[in-house]
């Protein structure tokens, strides 16, 4: 796939779905979990870790993560590039669990503000190539643009 995202997750269920991961390298780091069933997916995008937008992806959209959990692991995610996205997910039993985390470059719009995607953008390619932010004095201006609080 890309230096960002080396494969897309699975549930791997046999030794068939196992097979299909040889290609990797021995030594990349990969979580397992137990398989969850989600009943609704939800996208944060996090830039300069602040949340600037969210989407609905998958499943029931009335069922939206908890937003204390968000916030906790935004602020938990030591390391974390300039901008990203957190997936979501609520289980039937109401947990909100984390999916998966995509760097700027590996993820898609999914409706965002494409200002807000915009710079999102530009500050994870800034900051991958050393440039330090707002390199050009660009400011950019969107008729729609909100702030959004998960207060």
């Amino acid at each position: 796939m890309t230096e960002t995202k080396s494969f897309a997750g699975c549930v791997v269920a046999g030794e068939a779905k196992l097979q299909q991961l040889q290609h990797l390298d021995d030594d990349l780091g990969v979580s397992a979990a137990e398989p969850v069933a989600f009943v609704s997916e939800w996208r944060y995008f996090v830039r300069r870790g602040r949340v600037v937008g969210l989407a609905h992806y998958k499943g029931e959209w009335s069922l939206a993560p908890d937003h204390d959990t968000v916030r906790r692991a935004v602020a938990a995610y030591i390391g974390a590039p300039a901008a990203y996205s957190l997936d979501f997910g609520v289980t039937a039993d109401g947990r909100s669990l984390l999916v998966e985390a995509n760097d700027a470059f590996a993820l898609g719009a999914y409706g965002l503000d494409a200002v807000v995607y915009a710079e999102m953008l530009e500050d994870r390619w800034l900051e991958l190539v050393g440039l330090p932010f707002g390199v050009g004095g660009r400011r950019y201006s969107s008729p729609r643009r909100r702030r959004l609080s998960l207060a």
